[in-house]
């Protein structure tokens, strides 16, 4: 005899496992796994952290315009600024012109160095 509140089509209620949660748990921590490894490599490419300090990128400048045969020079400045050090340099005495700005990476590797005009 069926009774009418049996209902064929619908699956079995059952209590949930401690397998049933374990796979919840595997899931959700793919999941998140998959998301903080993405978040981690987002930051580290973008980051507007400098590795390499002001003090660091000065003297990086100053070795750069010594090995294109500067003798004199005095260093006006330098900012850090969408992800790179620009620092600023002038070979005395100052004439006009007589200054170059350097690029300097985040990590310390010399980019380019801009010539006066």
């Amino acid at each position: 005899m069926v009774d009418e509140n049996d209902h064929p089509d619908t699956p079995e209620s059952r209590e949930p496992t401690v397998g049933d949660f374990r796979d919840l748990c595997r899931q959700l921590n793919l999941s998140a796994l998959g998301y903080l490894c993405g978040v981690c490599l987002l930051l580290s490419g973008c980051s507007s952290d400098p590795h390499v300090g002001k003090k660091q990128a000065i003297a990086i400048a100053r070795q750069e315009v010594i090995s294109k045969g500067w003798k004199e020079f005095k260093v006006e400045g330098a900012v850090f600024e969408e992800g790179r050090w620009m620092v600023m340099i002038w070979e005395l005495p100052a004439k006009p012109g007589g200054f170059v700005t350097l690029e300097i990476s985040s990590s310390g590797k010399v980019i380019r160095l801009l010539p006066g005009y």
